[in-house]
């Protein structure tokens, strides 16, 4: 799966025990994490480059 979050916004977002292992990030441009919750999330095979 391939998923465009250019300029999403996750401030002080829960995505703890989210499961991103089976999504692509093919577009991480303008995303803001600020605040948000990435505990226990599964960023395992994200390519973050």
């Amino acid at each position: 799966m391939e998923v465009n979050f250019q300029g999403a916004n996750f401030t002080n977002t829960d995505l703890s025990w989210v499961n991103f292992s089976q999504i692509k990030l093919i577009n991480l441009t303008g995303v803001i994490f600020d605040g948000a919750n990435l505990k226990n999330a599964n960023l395992s095979g994200l390519n973050l480059s």
